[in-house]
């Protein structure tokens, strides 16, 4: 079998992405796997990867010259040939309005290929540029719709969001993952890193830097619990890195860390006592699902699917913009010494393992239904 994804950028030195991991666990099961994407690279938009063919770990990788980059859109054409060229016996794209899905769903239809997409998004974007991307949507997505054989979402809330769209074909939500025989606890390294003692409470937030993450509310956090033993952390990089620089200047209970290999994130997690999200727009947080493998307890926004990743065992959902409740919280959780089971919240995390994942995935685009 030879599986054909497709994805608007394809990222190799971060620890990858939902599309990514995918193709691991499928070659993994021996399945011939192709990606087709753009030489975009979304987290530094002055390089671009090369042209052509390459391969990577045990699969192929295609990509194509971007012609314009919008809002995470990659413009690339993608050509009949080259379709027939992979002859792919599946096709799964990572999102349906993106152009490349658009333009490889018609070659698909053209060529009797199935054609499979997941949906990310569980609203507009706000502001001009989602009053842009809703007209946008309405004028393409019931061609690309008619050319799809299932969807697949990856938290109730994008598939609700599908579904109030007006997709009346199957929707299988399948939320991934994390590597729960990896990333598991081990000795811990970020308290030596910044001589963290070991009884003071360690907050960790790991997040890109973009305002949908909200993580210029942790100064505020940080200001007003500064009179107790806690110390914050934030690992991410972002276009939010100088402002969020600026606004920890004089607080002495806020390190930032601008980036960490994914392979060097278990010592980072193992020296946590509780994660934190405080996300204003959240469709999935695969960020507290590696938390989740270390047995940390969970604080995070009440948007989007978190209220699929966090219930009573693992944590609590708060208001995205009060910050009073949130130090309220982190005041209680700090005096309480925090009173969740870490193996509940462990247990809980393999739910969401690459493995099943991938297992989960290959299953809704095999079966004959």
């Amino acid at each position: 079998m030879k599986i054909c994804v497709v994805s608007p950028h394809f990222v190799l030195d971060r620890g990858g992405d939902f599309s990514y991991y995918l193709c691991r666990e499928f070659s993994n099961m021996g399945i011939d796997v192709v990606v087709l994407t753009s030489d975009f690279n979304i987290f530094d938009e002055k390089t671009r990867y090369g042209v052509g063919w390459e391969n990577f770990e045990n699969f192929k990788i295609y990509r194509i010259k971007t012609n314009l980059y919008m809002h995470q859109a990659t413009f690339v054409k993608v050509t009949k040939e080259l379709m027939k060229e992979i002859n792919p016996d599946i096709v799964y794209a990572t999102e349906y309005f993106q152009p490349i899905s658009i333009s490889v769903s018609k070659i698909c239809k053209d060529l009797n290929i199935p054609f499979f997409f997941n949906q990310h998004a569980y609203k507009y974007p706000d502001g001009t540029f989602g009053i842009i991307f809703r007209i946008y949507d309405r004028l393409i997505r019931n061609s690309i719709w008619n050319r799809t054989k299932k969807a697949m979402a990856i938290s109730v809330a994008a598939k609700d969001f599908l579904s109030g769209l007006g997709f009346d074909k199957e929707i299988e939500v399948i939320s991934g993952g994390v590597y729960t025989d990896k990333f598991k606890p081990e000795q811990g390294n970020l308290r030596n890193r910044f001589n963290i003692n070991k009884n003071t409470f360690l907050v960790l937030c790991v997040a890109r830097l973009i305002p949908e993450k909200g993580v210029l509310k942790i100064p505020l956090l940080a200001k007003a619990t500064e009179d107790l033993n806690i110390v914050y952390v934030i690992v991410g990089k972002g276009e939010l890195k100088e402002k969020l620089e600026e606004m920890i200047s004089g607080l002495k209970n806020v390190y930032l860390i601008d980036f960490v290999p994914h392979e060097k994130m278990p010592g980072i997690y193992s020296d946590a006592d509780l994660f934190i999200a405080p996300s204003d727009v959240e469709v999935l947080n695969y960020s507290i699902m590696e938390a989740m493998a270390f047995g940390l307890p969970i604080l995070a926004s009440n948007v989007g699917g978190m209220k699929e990743l966090v219930n009573e065992n693992v944590g609590f959902l708060l208001p995205k913009d009060d910050i009073k409740v949130w130090v309220e919280k982190i005041r209680e959780l700090y005096f309480k010494k925090i009173t969740f089971d870490k193996k509940l919240i462990i247990d809980h995390s393999k739910k969401y393992d690459w493995k099943l994942v991938s297992k989960k995935v290959l299953g809704v685009m095999t079966s004959n239904d």
